[in-house]
């Protein structure tokens, strides 16, 4: 397989204007869409906003209040919810799992915009949440630990230790066995379900890994790091392959559901999408006005992106 690190002539820009998905007050840290047409974003500011697909219009504000200020922090704060890193859906879009920084998953059932589970761990933030095709529920924590729960039964299946730095990213692969997990210490772990042995520590960045992404035909993982690069590894000989060099961190990747393209964001720059396996640019989509820190793809080849301004951008479909 040959793969180029491009960065080349200027790609094409995008045509057409995206929907702005406006009303967090601080950073939308992470972005998930549901099979029923749902987008969810998580806001620094303890807010979880769901919204329509099909138009961008808002269908609930969710609001997770904070029990009392952290320590240290000041009093003027504490109107603020809890800080929400990370969501995602399960596969039939009936709960949406939220990690936040009051050391809890909470789960909300979609249909009632009602919080039905809080599943606790209060030794640390919870950084990443991904759903496993089965329906139970994978966290990765900021003291580098992964927790496996059986959501219908609010029970820990298995929790293991895996990195002395926060968990940063997770992806499972489309077959439910095997989920990716991004750290600081600049290595992809490869890790098995339900025993959460690590069986595979891939080598490559230089630098701190931020996020994480599985193909959809199983074949591909893909990384972005501080190290200015995103990487694509073929799970078949487990070597890196470099398919964006930037100049700047990369701090979120996202696969199309054809498996033929890749969404890049870096620190300050448009969002990328790059054709696979070639890296040759697609498209640059321009508009955030600060950097833009989640991607995801919708089922029809839109993409969702979520950034430090504050907003969510759902953006037309781009040519494949």
């Amino acid at each position: 397989m040959t793969l180029l690190a491009l960065a080349l002539s200027p790609p094409p820009s995008a045509a057409g204007s995206p929907l702005v998905l406006a009303g967090h007050s601080s950073w939308v840290n992470s972005v998930a869409v549901a099979s029923g047409g749902v987008v969810a974003t998580a806001g620094n500011d303890g807010q979880i906003g769901l919204w329509r697909l099909a138009d961008g219009a808002r269908l609930a504000w969710l609001h997770l209040p904070r029990p009392h200020p952290p320590l240290g922090e000041s009093a003027l704060l504490a109107h603020l919810g809890v800080p929400v890193y990370s969501v995602a859906f399960d596969p039939e879009g009936r709960w949406l799992a939220a990690g936040c920084g009051d050391g809890a998953i909470h789960v909300v059932e979609v249909a009632t915009r009602q919080f039905v589970a809080a599943l606790p761990d209060a030794s640390g933030h919870v950084n990443a949440v991904c759903w496993l095709p089965d329906g139970r529920l994978l966290a990765g924590t900021i003291d580098g630990r992964l927790i496996l729960w059986d959501v219908a039964r609010r029970t820990t299946v298995v929790e293991r230790r895996i990195f002395q730095f926060p968990v940063q990213g997770l992806a499972a692969s489309p077959d439910g066995t095997r989920v990716a997990v991004a750290s600081f210490d600049s290595r992809l772990r490869i890790v098995a379900i339900p025993s959460l042995a690590v069986t595979a520590s891939l080598t490559g960045h230089k630098d701190a890994v931020y996020s994480v992404a599985w193909s959809r035909d199983g074949r591909f993982v893909a990384s972005g790091s501080n190290d200015h690069t995103a990487l694509l590894w073929d799970l078949g000989d487990a070597s890196p392959h470099p398919i964006w060099q930037g100049e700047r961190p990369v701090y979120a990747v996202a696969f199309g559901m054809d498996s033929r393209r890749l969404a890049v964001a870096e620190q300050a720059q448009p969002i990328r999408i790059l054709a696979l396996p070639s890296g040759q640019p697609l498209a640059q989509l321009a508009g955030h006005t600060a950097d833009v820190v989640a991607l995801a793809f919708t089922a029809d080849g839109r993409l969702v992106s979520g950034a430090r301004d504050a907003t969510a951008r759902l953006w037309p479909e781009q040519e494949k």
